[in-house]
Parts: C-alpha cells; structure tokens; sequence
C-alpha cells in the first residue's frame, strides 16, 4: 500500500443497553485504528483495537436489590467496505456497497452479591460476524443484477424504516409477511421459513414451554418472537420478567451470562449458538405457527417486488436455495409453499 494511503485515527464511543427488567450496562470505548485505502479507490479496510470501561448494573428480581459493577474489557474489530455505482439506465445511476463487520468484545468476569445469593458472570467473548443465509442471498441478487452491494448493518427495529426511508432498496432479514406491516412496506412471496425455538441456561431448569413461566425470558425487540411471547407471559402474569435487547447477539450473550434464563430465536439459530456457548443448550420449541419470512421493498415498487419474487423461485428451482440452508441450516430445506395457496 502507498505510504499516503493509510492513515491512523484514534476514536470514542458509547454503547448503552437498557433492559424491561430495569437493569443497564454503559460501556466507554477508545480505539486506535488504521483506516487503509487499497489500491483500489473502491476497497478500504479500517482495523481497529482498542480497551472499554464497562458499568453493569444488577437487579435481583425478589427483592428489587441493586448491585453496580465496574470492569475494564478489550475489543478488536475488522471493517471492510466495497463500493461500486452501475448506470443501470441513461439517467439513473444504483450505488451498492459491500460491507463486512467482525468483532470480538473481552468482558471480564464478575460476582454480584445479593442477600438471596450471588450473581455470577463467566468471563466471555462477544463475537458478531457479518455473514450467513441472508447475506448468500443478497450477494446471489446483487450478481444478477450485476451491480454492486451494499449491506447495511442493522437491529430488528430498523428493518422496515429503511425502506421507508429509501436507505436501502430491499431487505433480507427473516421479516414475517404481517398485514400491520403490508401498509408501510410491500413483502414479495416468502423465501424462508423458520418456526421459533428457545435456547437455555444448563441450569435453568427449562424443558419445555410450560417451564418458561415464572423464567426471565429475554428476545429481540421488534420481533416476532416477542410479540408471540408476551401474549403469553400476560396470561401468566409474568411480563415483569422479560427483556427486550436490541439484537439478538444481545440475547444469547444474556442467556450465557446468566441474566436471562431463556433466549426466544429461530431453529436456525440454535445449532451455532449451542456450539458457541458452553452454558447454553438447545431449548423447547415455542407454540405459536411457522414463521413465514418475506424479502422487504417498497410497496409502490410493483415491477421491482415481482422481480425480486421472481429471484427467489429462481434460487429454489436452481438448487441455491437448498445449498445455502444446508450450509448454515443444516438438512433439507423446508418447502416454502403454503398449503391452499399458490404459491
């Protein structure tokens, strides 16, 4: 690489969680990174490595306790961006970027002490990786179109919000086809089905449905999985005892650390997540129906939600369909048609 080329930045920032339980976590951030252009005007890669100072705050849900905790951890993270615009028409130009996004967060462990007994946090990693099912098929869309791609990182809140505010032109995000959602967004026909599994503390106790009541069942907010879920826990009386968390690595992460003692995803999911965490095991199934999941555009674009219908019977009819879900689902994949209908 060029000498004027590469730079070096040093950055701060924040995360904040809060959570239905009233319990927070801030972390504090400084990073010393490289921001390094490529001879390629079109790649850059920005590493970065840097050191957090964390506040966790504890509640026990019996008696409403208060415990704070201070902790330094480390963090690396690896951005990468790929950037190419296409003239598509005589006046209209489609500007894609690829992004990818990986990061590893060291928290350190830690014990709250309770009067009811202690809290006690293993020490673990929190990795995010910007790859799977959805990002295969954006990359499979993009190819046909011969454009470029850019993939926008973002929370389960924002899937529809970005086609609404023209910030993406299509989004692949496990987003179940609702009626609510078909009047802000249009929904091509499903290319995924998942149905929702639980995944569980070693020593939560849980396993079935029935044993989640009374449990801290934690979800992604947005989602369906929390919808479904808190229907349930108002029956039961125990909407006190959910958390929402803003992503879904946020779940699992509660899950492994004790917070939570049950996570809600998608059987998809499970397998690495079970694998990745040695607190955790495979949960019971949840009782609510399959979850049919659609690809997300605008509900004006006619001609574009066809074509990109059209896109997936092409990734089933070609065998795509099959190769990708065996690659990060594992088994044969599931039939998309719906019984009594069309498609």
């Amino acid at each position: 690489y060029e000498e004027d080329k590469t730079r070096t930045f040093l950055t701060y920032f924040e995360q904040n969680a809060r959570f239905n339980s009233k319990e927070k976590s801030k972390s504090e951030n400084l990073a010393f990174g490289y921001d390094i252009k490529t001879n390629s005007s079109n790649i850059s890669i920005k590493p970065l490595i840097g050191i957090s100072s964390n506040n966790i705050i504890d509640i026990e849900t019996e008696s409403g306790q208060i415990k704070r905790n201070n902790s330094f951890g480390q963090f690396f993270a690896l951005h990468t961006d790929y950037k190419l615009t296409r003239k598509i028409q005589n006046n209209n130009d489609l500007s894609l970027t690829i992004i990818g996004e990986y990061g590893a967060h060291r928290l350190p462990k830690y014990i709250s002490n309770f009067t009811h007994g202690d809290l006690s946090v293993d020490e673990a990693i929190d990795q995010v990786l910007g790859a799977g099912f959805d990002v295969e098929y954006c990359k499979d869309l993009a190819k046909v179109l011969e454009v470029e791609l850019e993939i926008l990182p973002l929370t389960w809140a924002e899937r529809l919000p970005v086609i609404v505010t023209n910030r993406a032109d299509v989004v692949f995000g496990a987003t179940s086809d609702t009626l609510e959602r078909a009047k802000t967004v249009g929904f091509t026909i499903p290319y995924a089905i998942y149905y929702a599994q639980a995944v569980v503390g070693k020593n939560s106790g849980i396993k079935t449905f029935e044993d989640m009541k009374g449990k801290r069942i934690a979800a992604a907010v947005g989602t369906v999985p929390e919808i479904e879920f808190l229907k349930y826990a108002e029956k039961w009386g125990t909407k006190n005892l959910y958390q929402g968390y803003q992503s879904e690595n946020e779940v699992f992460l509660a899950v492994a650390q004790g917070k939570a003692d049950a996570g809600i995803t998608t059987n998809t999911a499970v397998k690495p997540i079970v694998e990745k965490y040695d607190t955790i095991i495979a949960g019971p199934r949840m009782p609510w129906t399959t979850d049919y999941t659609s690809v997300v555009a605008s509900r004006k674009e006619y001609g574009w939600l066809n074509y990109l219908s059209l896109f997936v019977t092409q990734q089933v009819r070609s065998g795509r369909y099959q190769e990708l879900w065996g690659r990060f689902v594992g088994g044969e994949a599931p039939e998309l048609r719906i019984p009594g209908v069309m498609y």
